[in-house]
């Protein structure tokens, strides 16, 4: 439809529309990235607490109060490490780390286990995230020693 200078509008119009879907769906994938970042959390520690029930260490550096208590709720047997009470090694461990949104609809998080030296594995795990659903997709693995 011509504007008062004799222009069509409408290619405007249809830019601006699917420029502000696509602005739109990106700010809705964050967001559900954001919402599913417990539940992806959730399902990587009752991964890694089923690897073997006997207890492990979790180092400090990965022992917040969140994490903490969903290993609990997982029913893990862990501690903390502590080099003063515990020595040196933190074999047998296991850990994640938070989450990280990615890009909309995409976590990452790392994540490691050791039972005993040589025999670990670790390393970014990558889900789709739907509003609280994660979806395993893959992963960056490394060699946990």
């Amino acid at each position: 439809m011509p504007d008062n200078e004799g222009h069509d509008s409408r290619p405007k119009g249809r830019i601006l529309f699917v420029l502000s879907a696509l602005i739109g769906l990106a700010a809705l994938g964050l967001l559900s990235a954001y919402i599913s970042k417990r539940s992806c959390e959730r399902r990587m520690i009752n991964e890694l607490a089923n690897i073997r029930a006997d207890q492990f260490f979790i180092p400090p550096e990965y022992a917040d109060e969140d994490l903490l208590k969903l290993w609990k709720d997982a029913g893990a047997s862990f501690r903390v490490h502590d080099p003063k009470l515990h020595g040196e090694s933190t074999i047998p461990r296991r850990f994640i780390a938070h989450p990280r949104v990615r890009a909309p609809f995409i976590l990452s998080m790392e994540y490691g286990w050791i039972i005993e030296p040589h025999a670990g594995s670790g390393g970014v795990a990558w889900y789709i995230a739907v509003f609280g659903f994660t979806i395993y997709i893959g992963d960056d693995p490394k060699r946990a020693n």
